[in-house]
């Protein structure tokens, strides 16, 4: 049956039977694949439907979808994430929330573009009277009940649509293990009346995803388990005591692996305490529902904390959770990827972040691909800083995080690579930036999808400009971006850059190895405790040479695995003779297991300051000396940062490898802007990319970018209060409509470009002007509101 079409009126199969594997996103060497070529994708989260329809009039939310999915195509998004849980309950046309949602999704696939489904996330709404039944145990149905309406008493996420999001217990517990399973079963096979598929088939489902942000393992080793309901911790403490036995199998074994046991600790009267935790914890506190606890106290120790226990009790804990993890996870995905095609063809991630903890990237390692997120301020603390109260990281040596990196360093060799966040605050004056700073590296890391969050409401089709409103600050963080012309500007550049693979990934990255050591290591039980001395150094290797990142507890095992001979011959070259081959071997090994982790490839430890440009590869180039990244190949160049510090203003920004220059830049502000661009300045985001993957001087498609800086009419940060938090509490004053933009001009010389059709085109799209390329020189004006020029041939 084939009733439903796309957008070129060509029919699509309903079918999944009849639906050629090859019309799925695989994972094929390590990337996505879509009929047999490599893909990347450039998302966006956003609200589906617009999310005030209390007062919307009939068909209004649909002809907002149809103005936002339209929109998503002319800013270059090819991906959508959806975290909506579709229950099934509406009939089609009702316009309810869910039918239109539905009704989205259907837009989506009209218009071919994917669909990240992170709809599997929560356990939803839990009637204790009856979901206790969802298991056979009339033994405990009381006491669980008890339990389930104690935490329903305490959580503010009961009182609303869910149901105890963040309840470590479904790891352990039979009867939330059970609804895990059986909800995640409902909602994934979920037929879309639309499409006439279940979201579990539709080739347009191109990632799945079991949980949002769940950072279970943080959760655990910091103790929060300590929080739940009794009955809780009685099954878990169970659990370890049973996990215990399995590995040690005696007392004896367990004394002498621990080094010493506390007074009434006893394996096989399953009295093992669950400790340490990374904070330290009264006995009775980490064992409430034990009495032998108690007995622990008699030694004298107040608190047990991990230095009052040997390292090895403290990675049992971690490994303990680490192990029940994996299983549950494993559970979870070999149950999705049965339900369909898409679920069992197309990858499937295991949770979202979190960037620094070795366990969490250990978890993504077992996942289809691996995914993290970051965000920054783009404000500065300190009132002595030259750019106070905003801040570039085009100034600093380059990094996308406050303290330790959660994607620079995240990208495992063989795996898919997902930003499933990121994003800058609106409120930021240097923002145009920071979507050329995730492209680079992106592009250095050779990554596979980058998410951006959020959209902010979609269009208004009531209104005669449905995309113009006022920037959204002091709210929300300040990450919606869905009416900001200059970012969404610079956007749809390093979204074409990007996805058209214009830029070149790092060639030999270098790669960082740990196992078992470091995998368990107590200090990693603490955020940024993970990686030992060795990773303050993977943020700037990353930046120089690129790196991977593997973490594999068996090699502490495998002295004759195939990367200690990488090793060996990184460190001594071809051996003499095979015992030479062996003692060089045994020696790497040694090392490795006596420190944790190898490295194969040029490290660099951080220093104060280091050669400016830092060049990664012949197309990147992170001018931070003169605040400006850089990048250029023949199918793209692109310029951000302060253009009047560069080193020859009056000749302007040349590349080489395009064939490109950029000169005569200026910035105009116009009336009563709040923060204007400075003369000294001339901050600007410039982005001239293929469409169509082709070099420049071969295009049929091209888009340029040339844009500053913008704020709402009347906007003020409160300077007085603690600048760069992400609550939005830095905003004095919002401000509203017109937002102000701050037009830039400048010449663009590009040979290649000779003869190509241009059209200048304003935030809403409307033809601001159009001509063709004489001479390989477009002027760009800064008296029209130029958002876009797109280029044809």
């Amino acid at each position: 049956m084939t009733t439903l079409a796309n957008a070129r009126g060509i029919p699509w199969e309903t079918d999944p039977a009849r639906i050629p594997d090859s019309e799925y996103v695989q994972v094929r060497d390590g990337h996505l694949s879509l009929k047999g070529q490599r893909v990347r994708y450039w998302g966006h989260i956003g609200h589906f439907p617009n999310p005030n329809l209390d007062n919307r009039a009939p068909g209004d939310a649909r002809r907002d979808l149809e103005l936002m999915v339209d929109r998503m195509g002319v800013l270059g998004f090819n991906l959508h994430r959806i975290w909506h849980e579709p229950d099934g309950d509406f009939t089609k046309g009702d316009d309810s929330r869910d039918d239109l949602r539905a009704y989205g999704l259907y837009l989506l696939k009209k218009n071919n573009i994917k669909v990240w489904f992170a709809g599997l996330n929560h356990i939803g709404l839990i009637d204790p009277e009856v979901d206790v039944n969802v298991i056979d145990d009339p033994a405990t149905a009381e006491a669980w009940k008890e339990a389930v309406n104690a935490i329903r008493r305490k959580s503010w996420r009961w009182q609303g649509q869910e149901a105890s999001v963040e309840n470590m217990a479904n790891k352990w517990d039979p009867r939330l293990r059970a609804l895990v399973l059986a909800r995640m079963r409902q909602r994934a096979t979920v037929l879309n009346p639309y499409t006439g598929l279940r979201y579990c088939d539709d080739p347009n489902v191109v990632v799945w995803e079991l949980t949002n942000e769940e950072w279970w393992m943080p959760k655990m080793v910091g103790g929060q388990w300590m929080k739940l309901p009794k009955f809780f911790q009685t099954q878990l403490i169970e659990q370890w005591n049973k996990w215990l036995a399995k590995k040690y199998q005696t007392h004896a074994r367990l004394t002498v692996a621990w080094g010493f046991l506390f007074d009434g600790e006893s394996l096989a009267g399953k009295s093992i305490m669950l400790a340490p935790t990374a904070r330290p914890a009264k006995p009775a506190q980490l064992n409430d529902p034990n009495p032998h606890a108690q007995a622990a106290l008699s030694v004298g120790d107040e608190v047990i904390s991990r230095d009052s226990v040997t390292h090895a009790r403290s990675a049992d804990v971690i490994e303990f959770f680490m192990d029940m993890l994996l299983a549950t996870k494993n559970e979870e995905a070999q149950m999705v990827k049965s339900l369909g095609k898409s679920a069992r063809l197309s990858p499937l991630l295991y949770d979202t972040g979190t960037g620094w903890q070795i366990q969490c990237q250990y978890l993504h390692q077992n996942a289809d691909a691996v995914t993290h997120c970051t965000y920054v301020n783009g404000k500065h603390h300190d009132r002595n800083h030259q750019r106070f109260p905003f801040a570039s990281l085009l100034e600093e040596q380059p990094h996308l995080c406050a303290d330790v990196p959660w994607v620079e360093h995240n990208r495992t060799p063989g795996k898919p690579y997902f930003v499933y966040e990121t994003q800058i605050k609106t409120s930021a004056k240097y923002r145009v930036e920071f979507p050329y700073e995730m492209a680079a590296l992106g592009s250095l890391q050779d990554w596979d999808i980058i998410n951006w969050h959020t959209y902010g409401p979609g269009p208004d089709s009531t209104k005669p400009l449905p995309n113009v409103r006022a920037l959204e600050v002091g709210h929300s963080m300040d990450l919606h971006f869905g009416g900001d012309e200059v970012q969404l500007s610079a956007m749809r550049a390093a979204a074409a850059l990007f996805c058209n693979f214009a830029i070149d990934p790092a060639a030999n990255p270098t790669w960082y190895v740990f196992g078992r050591k470091m995998l368990f290591h107590p200090a990693s039980m603490d955020y940024a405790g993970s990686y030992g001395d060795i990773g303050p150094t993977m943020l700037p290797t990353t930046y120089r040479h690129g790196m991977r990142l593997l973490i594999d507890p068996s090699l502490d095992q495998r002295p004759q695995d195939p990367m200690f001979e990488r090793k060996r011959q990184d460190e001594f070259g071809d051996p003499k003779d095979d015992a030479q081959r062996k003692e060089q071997l045994a020696q790497v090994h040694e090392r490795f297991v006596r420190q944790g982790y190898l490295t194969i490839g040029p490290v660099v430890v951080p220093r104060a300051l280091e050669p400016s440009p830092i060049q990664p590869t012949e197309q990147i180039a992170y001018h931070w000396n003169r605040g400006n990244l850089r990048m250029d190949s023949p199918a793209a160049a692109a310029f951000t940062g302060f253009y009047a510090q560069i080193e020859d203003p009056a000749r302007g920004v040349e590349f080489p490898q395009s064939d490109v220059r950029l000169s005569d830049v200026q910035v105009v502000n116009p009336q009563d802007m709040p923060y204007p661009v400075k003369a000294g300045e001339k901050y600007i985001g410039f982005g001239l990319a293929s469409t169509d993957g082709k070099p420049l001087k071969e295009c049929k498609h091209a888009i340029l970018s040339l844009v500053s800086t913008s704020f709402n009419t009347g906007f003020s940060l409160n300077t007085e209060g603690e600048i760069g938090v992400f609550s939005g509490a830095d905003v004095g004053t919002p401000g509203d409509l017109p937002v102000l933009v701050a037009r830039v001009s400048g010449v663009v010389h590009a040979p290649a470009l000779d003869g190509m059709r241009y059209v200048l085109r304003d935030f809403s799209m409307k033809e601001l002007g159009q001509g063709v390329v004489k001479d390989g020189t477009l002027v760009i004006p800064a008296d029209k509101p130029v958002f876009l020029i797109e280029l044809s041939r």
